[in-house]
């Protein structure tokens, strides 16, 4: 949907617990927001 690199595996945050690497969700929730925000402004221009 966000044309987002998949930086976070559904296996590897399962692994992780209760404890995820805070730095690997911060820095996808991140990207994902940048490339919200694109898509959402290139709505808006067209």
């Amino acid at each position: 949907l966000a044309d987002c690199y998949p930086l976070l595996e559904v296996g590897d945050m399962l692994m992780m617990g209760n404890n995820p690497d805070p730095m690997c969700v911060f820095t996808y929730v991140q990207a994902l927001c940048h490339s919200l925000c694109k898509i959402e402004k290139e709505k808006k221009d067209k």
